[in-house]
């Protein structure tokens, strides 16, 4: 006879069978308590940031993490240390103390980073690194600070942070007395004469006079560049006019910097130009500039609207013996009329005849106030008929067509 096999009873699914065995933990642990070495500091700033190291061998910008910066202030000791954890795992990518000797300048590629130079420690020895970090806005940038030595404590130079610079300093010798670096430099705002700083933190080299009027800035790396103040600019262009050095005026300062051609002009004014147009035409001596400086001709006084600021030395002799002179050969016409006249006067008087050069005298005569365009056409008419009756004449090659001499009118 067999035996029934014993019922095993059913576990419902989900179920564990509770035996009532107690293990005891081999090792028991106790609450242990963290700290971060902030607890003796204040928080002065605390704000989600990422930081770059510039790397010297590899010449470029590495990034050292994301997370927090914090500016934490020792209650006893009072001394201020940056530190710098990233997001996650809490790893020390900046630890330095602040000091008077740090200058934190804005990145002139980016308004919302600040680039310095510290002697950091968050890999555990000390090294000389140069810092760039970004915030997520411009409203998240803090305001730069420096060493006062007067007050003994740190300020606020967000003034001396300015991308604008009064250039009487540099102008009057004044720079080196005054300034030590241009991130010193109070903001003149509502001052007239200022012009834009090429990147916050440079500092002044030297600054060139005469003709090429430069100001040499050494950047906050260490490489070299220059800027060209307007103001610096015109005026070594208008000593230059003084002088009558017309070809240095037009051609290194006037053409290169985009300055307004009615400087060479209203300089000392119109009327004392007129009688040095001559002058002019020989010394610039090509009918290219020539043309450019005519079609650029206008009735108003540049030196009294548009470089208006500008103190300028003129020659005040030639100009009061010409205004208390003579004034019949004006004939009671305006600027631009005056000064073509005596320009194309010129041209026929000292450049040898060719194609370009009538064509630059067709220009005095269309620009004129009004323009004279009867004469204009009476001197095409001229070329017209010498094409027609006198086809062998040798000057005829130092014409252009007539074709050409009316095209050039319309």
């Amino acid at each position: 006879m067999a035996l029934a096999d014993p019922e095993i009873p059913e576990v419902a699914a989900g179920e564990e069978e509770d035996t009532g065995a107690q293990i005891a933990p081999i090792i028991r642990l106790e609450a242990v308590a963290v700290t971060t070495g902030e607890e003796e500091e204040d928080t002065l700033l605390d704000l989600k940031a990422k930081l770059y190291r510039f790397d010297k061998e590899g010449n470029q910008w590495k990034e050292r993490g994301a997370g927090t910066v914090k500016l934490l202030k020792h209650k006893v000791s009072e001394k201020v240390r940056l530190v710098m954890r990233q997001s996650k795992t809490l790893k020390i990518c900046a630890n330095h103390l602040v000091l008077p000797s740090i200058s934190i300048q804005e990145h002139a590629g980016n308004e919302k980073s600040c680039v310095w130079h510290a002697t950091d420690f968050s890999d555990g020895e000390l090294k000389k690194e140069l810092f760039c970090i970004r915030f997520a806005s411009i409203e998240k940038l803090p305001e730069c600070y420096t060493w006062d030595e007067e007050e003994g404590k740190y300020i606020s130079i967000e003034a001396s942070c300015s991308e604008m610079r009064f250039v009487d300093d540099i102008l009057y010798g004044n720079l080196e007395m005054k300034y030590k670096t241009l991130s010193e430099l109070l903001i003149k705002s509502k001052g007239r004469d200022f012009i834009n700083i090429w990147e916050r933190g440079a500092k002044v080299v030297g600054v060139l006079h005469g003709d090429k009027a430069t100001v040499i800035l050494q950047r906050i790396r260490g490489n070299l560049g220059c800027i060209y103040p307007r103001k610096l600019i015109l005026v070594s262009l208008v000593n230059a006019l003084v002088q009558r050095r017309y070809k240095d005026t037009l051609l290194i300062m006037v053409r290169r910097y985009l300055i307004d051609f009615n400087v060479i002009i209203d300089h000392c004014s119109w009327e004392v130009f007129f009688h040095s147009a001559a002058e002019f035409v020989r010394q610039i001596n090509n009918l290219s500039y020539i043309t450019e400086f005519i079609c650029s001709i206008k009735n108003e006084n540049v030196m009294e609207t548009l470089y208006k600021n500008i103190e300028t030395v003129p020659s005040q002799k030639d100009t009061k013996e010409i205004l208390a002179g003579d004034l019949t050969s004006f004939d009671g016409k305006g600027k631009i009329s005056c000064v073509l006249l005596a320009v194309r006067k010129a041209l026929e008087e000292q450049i040898l005849e060719s194609p370009p050069r009538e064509l630059c005298i067709l220009n005095t005569l269309a620009r004129s106030e009004p323009p004279a365009l009867e004469e204009a056409l009476k001197r095409v008419k001229v070329i017209h008929e010498m094409e027609i009756f006198v086809a062998d004449n040798p000057r005829r090659k130092f014409y252009p067509s007539a074709d050409e001499a009316l095209k050039h009118l319309l």
